[in-house]
């Protein structure tokens, strides 16, 4: 390979791997991250403590569950998109005394009281973003995590007995033509 190849060649190498946004963090499967949010329509953010910056990105060879849940009091709801496509929402709930402050992701999920979602993306690759659709209180936090659904087996299919049927016709009807072609030859 000439210097000139070579060289080219790790350029264009060094370009696919630096190729993506520079804001973008890939999320591990299964934990939950903390997010901040300011009033309606703004995005959310990454908070201190290992949550990467949005978008959050992530490669998969099969779907993935996204859930989402309010954090602390009652009273926001989110929007998901992934590449800036909606997703899905989260239903609004009322704003009423109670919360899930220090329970953590699971227990906020778990909270009937919290705003809270669901949702499915296939496989490839994604970029998540969160946007507050209602703030209560101007602001807060909240939780997301990515989780990887488990691959589903290949269907096989196994022929019904009238299929069988048809297709033993078809060949005996192919046998008995191909002998009285035989037997009107020897004649």
């Amino acid at each position: 390979m000439s210097r000139f190849a070579f060289r080219t060649a790790a350029l264009l190498a060094a370009l696919a791997v630096t190729a993506r946004p520079a804001a973008a963090a890939d999320v591990v499967l299964g934990q939950w991250y903390l997010f901040s949010f300011g009033g309606a329509g703004s995005f959310a953010q990454a908070t201190t403590g290992g949550t990467p910056t949005p978008p959050w990105t992530i490669t998969t060879t099969t779907g993935v569950r996204v859930r989402i849940t309010d954090n602390q009091a009652p009273g926001d709801a989110f929007a998901l998109f992934d590449h800036g496509t909606l997703v899905g929402s989260t239903p609004v709930v009322p704003r009423v005394a109670g919360g899930c402050n220090g329970t953590g992701g699971d227990g906020c999920y778990a909270n009937p009281l919290m705003s809270h979602g669901e949702f499915l993306v296939g496989a490839g690759a994604h970029a998540l973003t969160i946007r507050t659709e209602v703030s209560a209180f101007g602001g807060g936090n909240g939780y997301f995590r990515v989780d990887a659904l488990a691959a589903q087996p290949p269907v096989t299919t196994t022929p019904e007995p009238s299929t069988w049927a048809l297709l033993g016709t078809g060949i005996g009807a192919i046998g008995l033509v191909r002998r009285r072609a035989a037997r009107a030859e020897a004649r």
